[in-house]
């Protein structure tokens, strides 16, 4: 990972649930069968950390929709699967 770009700065990355499903897997040093139990809310925000080198998840699960209008994240949670 290039951190040393973005020393001081924060990094927006938009990308596709099951990807950050299988890095909670792996930043949590847990098996891909467990991959369901990170499901989120789709446009759900993840927080994840680079501490001392290394990425650190912070929050997931949360499914933090609050970012969108009131339609979409009806929507959005209307498509989620707990």
């Amino acid at each position: 990972m290039k951190v040393e770009r973005h020393p001081l700065g924060t990094v927006l990355v938009v990308t596709h649930g099951g990807n950050l499903m299988t890095l909670a897997c792996h930043l949590n040093e847990e098996p891909l069968l467990l991959y369901w139990k990170y499901y989120q809310a789709k446009a759900a925000v993840c927080t994840l950390l680079v501490e001392n080198g290394r990425l650190v998840l912070v929050a997931m699960n949360d499914n933090d929709i609050t970012h969108l209008d009131e339609t979409i994240s009806d929507y959005c949670m209307s498509q989620y699967i707990p």
